[in-house]
């Protein structure tokens, strides 16, 4: 038999990726969301992130939709799994959407997980070996608000350095064909980025 997801994973992908807009906005943010960079020569707005040295943070998403048909699971891919070995402010999203009528719950419904464990190609999320290291969405923005979460960027060209994973200019087409979502929040400010993957980039 056939394994497949219980929804459209880039439904379920898009509608985490919104509440978490939304979810700042509720908390006083400005938000402004942008495609990921094709490359180095990408440039902020202007005076909108002030890099504060403790509370300019840096997080991503990968996100993981819940598949049946036999015993529910994340599917997990070995060549993914390590190019996330580099970016360790890049953290799974296990999606729990099971129907589309829990969409405005999807922020609270989701994992998030380090993606720092040895590869294994199914993660389940009940029973045995079940895949238990994971914070909900509201302990994760208090740590990433502590410095337990994400990491602390101090100015744009560190930044492109964490894009670029301390490599080469192929790191940002890396982090776009993965589909990663990325977020820069600027505690000080209330200001934040969210480099999507559902907008298109410009040539």
């Amino acid at each position: 038999m056939a394994v497949s997801p219980y929804g459209y994973e880039r439904q379920g992908e898009y509608w985490t990726s919104k509440l978490i807009e939304d979810y700042l906005l509720d908390f006083g943010f400005e938000i402004i969301a942008l495609p990921i960079p094709a490359n180095t020569e990408y440039s902020l707005p202007a005076d909108y992130i002030f890099f504060d040295k403790r509370l300019t943070k840096l997080f991503g998403l990968q996100y993981k939709a819940l598949y049946h048909n036999k015993r529910d699971h994340w599917h997990l891919d070995e060549h993914q799994h390590r190019t996330l070995e580099l970016y360790p402010w890049i953290y799974y999203c296990l999606l729990e959407l099971r129907e589309a009528r829990e969409f405005r719950a999807a922020l609270h419904l989701a994992r998030l997980a380090k993606a720092n464990f040895s590869y294994r190609s199914e993660l389940y999320p009940v029973g045995p070996e079940r895949f238990s290291d994971y914070s909900r969405w509201a302990t994760f923005y208090k740590e990433l608000e502590h410095c337990r979460r994400g990491v602390v960027v101090s100015s744009d060209h560190h930044l492109k350095q964490l894009l670029m994973a301390g490599s080469d200019a192929q790191s940002l087409s890396r982090i776009s064909r993965e589909a990663m979502d990325i977020f820069l929040i600027d505690f000080a400010s209330r200001h934040a980025m969210h480099y999507s993957p559902f907008l298109a980039r410009t040539p």
